[in-house]
């Protein structure tokens, strides 16, 4: 018995049922419909059950609101029954067992997920003990090398730290219970050795944060990968972690890859033959204008993964289809892909010094010609003018930015007659000097937005037209304007409306038809600009 909660013992009994995870279409018996999700939902029951029990003393009167909030957040039982049954497990198991490796390794998978909101106390209870577990099992692979799936437990176990971090805490708990992940992040240059094909996003997270010698130890594992894979053109998932077009601007490796690509070069003494892989496979293939043999490894590999998951026949036959194809859809792929590559050179500098790096590093006539076209195209690209012009130099001039920006807002989105309308995702489409990335820079506000809407000529005809300005609280959705300039921007969590100055006052004269202004209020204008406002008999309505 490896725990002493039933319901926990129930799920690991049915673990073993070979019947479990089947589809169990028309059959009446329920329980062989026992599957990972319908395990994760009864321990997120077990759980709410627990502390559905403190909030029943809490109604009852006997205990207070902070008891009961405190009660809860330190209850972890249910978790530390699961944990412990999993602890007793990795414990007592024979390894060479493959029928029992695989479900521990099913029971791991159900632990390892997010989805029974487990509580990020327990983990730490047992953090020394996984470590060591960890360690145990990435030695034990690397001196038997079992055909087991001690590869899915040890990356099960790794993951677990994915889902624990400081914001799942308790309040009150993180100065006692700090989880390091240094220490996690420290076991992964082993784990990646012994288990060169284990990818996963959430362990290279932890690895790309946590470890302090992330870089080099990045390096040393992509040199062994390169010589691995080179030798017949296979594929290797790490190759894509530098430059993948899904890398953000702060992702370490990303914003690191020429340092990488420097290091690799002068590190490790490469044939010509790793030298065209590392370019082919590492820069080309994540722009995705990689070469046909290189297309046609990663379909292999891909076609490999779907037939030993069992995919449906029709999606095989599909990649096959492709794979029969080749050449066709090479040449598909480069023209779809290109432009987009063309434009990750131009505005990502890391992908731009790696191309150089890459280039003066190859001796092959045909690959130096394909990165130099490369380079001229993405050159062309930076130079072609733009739909919005950040350097214009406008003859009308506003001394109030803000009150500018109110402006904008009526003649651009309101009346739609300022063109061309502004749009943030078509800009970052075209900037070229640095990546504008609205997940990544919308929490502030973006200083070449700032820039377009200070420079933007607003002429004297389309001024004119303008009766009535309106500042928005946030109340009824918010500017624009704002949604452009700064994204994220929310009055809820103390963000301030643009505020109308003095300054404004000036600004009046190049506005001769406005009669109304809604919202002002919001500015807190001054008794000189009100008085300035009334002058002119222009009418301030508050926001309703």
């Amino acid at each position: 018995m490896l725990t002493v909660h039933t319901h926990i013992q129930k799920n690991i009994d049915s673990i073993r049922n070979p019947n479990f995870g089947a589809t169990q279409k028309g059959v009446p018996n329920k329980k062989h419909k026992t599957t990972v999700k319908n395990i994760q939902a009864q321990w997120k029951k077990l759980i709410q059950e627990q502390q559905g029990t403190i909030k029943r003393q809490y109604d009852r009167g006997l205990i207070n609101g902070l008891e009961c909030r405190s009660l809860m957040e330190a209850d972890f039982s249910v978790e530390d029954e699961i944990y412990s049954a999993m602890i007793n497990w990795l414990t007592t198991i024979d390894l060479s067992n493959s029928v029992e490796v695989e479900y521990l390794a099913t029971f791991i998978e159900i632990v390892c997920s997010s989805d029974y909101s487990p509580n990020g106390l327990v983990i730490l209870k047992y953090h020394q003990t996984l470590l060591a577990k960890i360690e145990e099992l990435i030695e034990h692979q690397r001196v038997h090398q079992q055909n087991t799936k001690i590869n899915v437990v040890v990356s099960g176990l790794i993951t677990l730290y994915f889902y624990h971090s400081v914001n799942s805490y308790a309040s009150g708990f993180v100065d006692q219970y700090e989880l390091d992940k240094v220490d996690i992040a420290l076991l992964l240059p082993a784990f990646y050795r012994v288990f060169p094909n284990q990818h996963s996003n959430l362990i290279m997270s932890i690895f790309e944060e946590y470890h302090p010698d992330v870089i080099n130890e990045f390096t040393h594992l992509l040199q062994l990968s390169i010589v691995r894979h080179a030798k017949n053109s296979s594929y290797g998932w790490m190759h894509s972690e530098l430059l993948s077009m899904f890398a953000k601007p702060a992702d370490v490796l990303y914003k690191n890859a020429p340092l990488i690509f420097k290091n690799l070069i002068n590190s490790f003494d490469f044939s010509d033959i790793e030298i065209d892989y590392l370019i082919e496979n590492l820069m080309l293939s994540p722009l995705g204008i990689e070469d046909k043999k290189t297309q046609q490894a990663r379909i292999q590999e891909h076609l490999k993964k779907l037939e030993i998951k069992g995919a449906k026949q029709s999606i095989i036959n599909d990649y096959q289809q492709k794979l029969d194809n080749i050449d066709a859809v090479s040449q598909d792929k480069y023209n779809k892909n290109i432009k987009t590559a063309l434009r990750r050179i131009t505005v990502s500098a890391p992908t731009r010094k790696s191309v150089d790096i890459l280039l003066k590093a190859t001796t092959d006539e045909a690959k130096v010609t394909h990165l130099k076209s490369l380079l001229l195209e993405a050159d062309v690209l930076k130079n072609t003018p733009k739909l919005f012009n950040i350097n214009n130099k406008p003859t009308v001039l506003f001394r109030d930015f803000n009150f500018k920006l109110l402006v904008i807002e009526e003649l651009m989105y309101r009346q739609e007659i300022l063109l061309p309308k502004f749009d943030l995702d078509l800009f970052a489409k075209e900037y070229v000097k640095r990546e504008i990335d609205r997940e990544e820079d919308g929490y502030e506000c973006i200083p070449e937005v700032k820039k377009y809407f200070k420079n933007v000529e607003i002429p004297m005809t389309l001024l004119d037209k303008v009766t009535q300005l309106y500042q928005d609280s946030g109340l009824n959705g918010g500017a624009v304007f704002l949604e452009h300039m700064h994204p994220f921007w929310d009055p809820g969590m103390g963000d301030e409306v643009p505020k109308v100055t003095n300054k404004a006052i000036d600004d009046l004269a190049l506005l001769p038809n406005l009669t109304k202004i809604i919202g002002l209020e919001n500015s807190e204008p001054s008794k000189k600009l009100l008085n300035a406002l009334a002058e002119r008999n222009i009418v301030l309505e508050e926001e309703g």
